[in-house]
């Protein structure tokens, strides 16, 4: 039996520290609640079977549910999608009969897709909640009756890109209900038989929206239909009250009436060139993505760094691989030639002497076929130098998405005029019809001098005093580079 003073002892040590580890466990659980469906159980793919998931059915209060490409899931009962936050990606599908989606978050990216043997109804009934679909990239929803938002609750749709197509209805909000929606349209296609807003409902245009509402065969057989709807404030520009001579209203006189922005054009690209590191970035200013399959970066001032001739992988750099390439193609093929003279020779070997070690983390043109960027469809051209960077996706075409900004290496001398030009060609497009990117400059802090061979130690120390720089100048930066270090991850940092 434990004496009073041993179990006084017990309760002031080993108990809290008892407590203390079970919370952490329950935290550790909460902050890592997620849960992916993985078709484990075999005998059907329902999404509210828990023998799919590897976390349980997901829900939306702490365990999100990710359905990966290439899955199938189905449902077979109209509440099934009730209170859950599932994001599709990929080729994944979601296919089922009538639905009422309520309390919920669906989102569907890639080019996945819902297909509804019935009507799709987010939001139907009135719980106090909002109800959200995110339809992203070249998502499908594709119903085979009424997409009808908000009956009696609160629904939100965000279309940045994809297709919707109702068979019968496009319905926003119910007076009679009093359910009230929020379409924002940014980018892709609405196609239906009828079209309704009530209960101040909207259907909102982004500012330089591309999307495009179409009413076949329905109850509005002239624009002004579509006219008493804008002057009425159903459908709105960036939020706002819109005039009708904002959009292009167009009826064919017979069976279709369509919707769009006047001007609705994306804007362009755009490369963002640090002055200070060399650092170049193509970005998407758009919600929807643009896919190109060509694109060029020139400089009347000779000043980009085309990257490394004895680069035989291509991966960014010159090593040992680049070398191993070199020597199987000595004497037989030009998949070592580093001097473009259509062979793999001595003369190779010596470019890959003064190379090696070299990097685009240093300096130099990292380009999409470098990055094997979606695939290995991208080829750089034959005749890049210090005033012309151009490549080409041979096969197909590459989205570049306004989520995932595109590095492309140290391609910029530092301190160089700041004269580039950017322009690329859409997929799709006539073949002389090249668009003029945006070129923006900027700088960031940098230190004097070079620190040769830092060991792991002055690496950590030295990303820790850029982390704290940028952190103090409340500037934020996904890659940061400082001093020629990658201090994307400390984890990664190795003994010499």
């Amino acid at each position: 039996m434990k004496s009073i003073p041993s179990f006084l002892s017990y309760l002031t040590t080993s108990l809290p520290l008892f407590f203390l580890f079970t919370c952490l466990l329950c935290f550790a659980k909460e902050v890592n609640a997620a849960t992916t469906f993985n078709d484990a159980d075999g005998a059907n793919s329902e999404v509210d079977n828990a023998g799919n998931w590897d976390f349980g059915v997901p829900d939306n209060v702490g365990n999100a549910g990710t359905v990966p490409t290439g899955f199938n899931v189905t449902y077979d009962a109209a509440l099934d999608l009730n209170g859950k936050d599932i994001t599709f990606e990929g080729t994944s599908t979601l296919t089922g009969p009538n639905s009422q989606i309520d309390d919920a978050t669906l989102t569907f990216k890639g080019s996945s897709s819902y297909t509804s043997t019935g009507a799709i109804a987010p939001a139907r009934n009135d719980n106090g909640v909002t109800t959200t679909i995110n339809i992203l990239d070249s998502a499908v929803l594709s119903i085979a009756s009424q997409f009808k938002v908000a009956r009696a609750g609160i629904g939100i749709v965000n279309q940045s890109g994809g297709t919707v197509t109702a068979v019968t209805d496009f319905e926003l909000g119910n007076l009679a209900k009093g359910g009230t929606a929020t379409y924002t349209l940014s980018a892709g296609t609405i196609s239906a038989n009828g079209f309704s807003i009530e209960n101040g409902s909207v259907l909102n245009f982004t500012v330089g929206s591309t999307g495009v509402l179409s009413i076949l065969n329905g109850g509005l057989d002239f624009t002004s239909n579509f006219e008493d709807f804008i002057n009425n404030g159903g459908i709105t520009l960036g939020g706002a009250a819109a005039l009708v001579s904002d959009f292009d209203i167009n009826w064919d006189g017979t069976t279709k009436t369509t919707i769009g922005l006047v001007g609705g054009v994306p804007q362009p690209l755009g490369l963002v060139v640090n002055t200070t590191t060399g650092l170049v970035t193509l970005n998407n200013p758009n919600a929807a993505p643009i896919a190109i399959d060509y694109y060029e970066i020139r400089s009347s001032s000779g000043d980009l760094i085309p990257g490394f001739d004895a680069d035989f992988q291509p991966d960014g750099d010159v090593d040992s691989t680049d070398l191993s390439t070199w020597q199987s193609a000595y004497g037989a093929t030009a998949d070592g030639d580093a001097d473009n003279d259509g062979d793999s020779d001595g003369r190779d070997f010596l470019i890959w002497q003064r190379e090696v070690g070299s990097s685009a983390v240093t300096s130099g043109w990292v380009s999409l076929e470098d990055q094997h960027f979606d695939g290995n469809g991208w080829e750089e051209g034959d005749t890049v130098s210090d005033t012309l960077l151009f490549e080409t996706h041979l096969t197909g075409s590459s989205n570049i998405t306004s989520s995932a900004p595109v590095g492309l290496g140290k391609l910029f001398t530092p301190g160089g005029s700041e004269i580039l030009s950017f322009e690329y060609h859409v997929a799709g497009a006539g073949s002389n019809d090249f668009v003029t990117g945006d070129v923006s400059y900027v700088t960031s802090l940098s230190a004097v001098g070079a620190v040769p061979e830092p060991n792991s130690f002055v690496l950590l120390a030295t990303c820790s005093l850029a982390y704290a720089a940028v952190a103090l100048s409340r500037r934020r930066a996904d890659v940061l580079q400082y001093e020629g270090l990658d201090c994307k991850s400390q984890s990664q940092l190795q003994h010499p």
